[in-house]
């Protein structure tokens, strides 16, 4: 760089870090000097401008309108100094960003528990005398009916007469839901499960994707299309979140993103 001269002050860091992106994406030449002195505690820095700007006379001119239409799009308070709301404003999107991410995870953790809670009831229930059974040969399929309240519930499929259910259809209590899981390999773990409404919508489809006994990728419906993808290595705590909105994604490490967020 050509000689340079003082072209103008700056206020303080903030304004210093805005001034600097703009003339980096302009191209615009220019050195930046702090007005620090480490040996008095910053004490200078307090008793005037944070800093200053040096660049060649050609682009005086230029930083000097840019700094002016800075200062004019920044809103400041009556004694001159800028305003807050711009923080106030992140501040209350980042709030809001974490309150969604806390909701989310709660909402998978809780469809989780949901899921382990049922498949141990399907494994009571098989076993226990509270349920009558009986075998249609029409569908291929055991009908489990409650003999408490005469509630039918269970509806497992066994199609090839192997004594391997590879299809097992619950209706839960209120008979809103019904899950249903897949074993299609029939080697004792079910790779996929699916919960519907009683309209048939889609609510949760959830995957063992590596066969080994955790459902480690599912899929939350809150829309037609609109749903979160969940990873959960272990199956327990979540790992990675994508929200798909009308064909748009967002990925979210859960563990890295949302404490990187709860920073204040």
């Amino acid at each position: 760089m050509d000689k340079t001269v003082r072209v103008c002050s700056v206020e303080n860091e903030a304004e210093g870090n805005h001034l600097c992106s703009i003339l980096d994406e302009q191209s615009i030449p220019y050195v930046l000097k702090k007005m620090e002195d480490r040996a008095y505690d910053g004490l200078y820095t307090s008793q005037g401008p944070w800093g200053f700007i040096e660049s060649t006379n050609e682009y005086v001119d230029s930083i000097v309108q840019i700094l002016k239409d800075l200062r004019e799009s920044i809103p400041t308070n009556k004694d001159g100094s800028p305003a807050v709301v711009g923080r106030k404003r992140e501040s209350v999107a980042w709030k809001a960003e974490v309150a969604v991410l806390v909701i989310l995870i709660v909402a998978v953790v809780a469809l989780i528990v949901r899921n382990v809670n049922l498949r141990r009831e399907i494994k009571y229930y098989s076993s226990s005398a509270l349920v009558t059974w009986k075998w249609m040969p029409a569908e291929k399929a055991m009908f489990g009916t409650m003999k408490a309240t005469g509630q039918f519930r269970y509806k497992y499929y066994d199609r090839n007469y192997n004594n391997i259910y590879e299809e097992k259809q619950i209706i839960s209590k209120d008979g809103k839901y019904i899950t249903i899981y897949y074993n299609r390999k029939e080697d004792g773990y079910d790779e996929e499960y699916v919960l519907k409404d009683n309209s048939g919508n889609i609510v949760i489809e959830a995957y063992d994707t590596k066969n080994s006994g955790v459902f480690d990728l599912q899929k939350i419906y809150y829309g037609s299309d609109e749903y979160l993808e969940l990873t959960s290595l272990d199956g327990a705590r979540p790992d990675k979140l994508v929200v798909h909105t009308k064909g748009r994604e967002r990925t979210i490490d859960v563990q890295k993103d949302l404490f990187a967020i709860a920073q204040p």
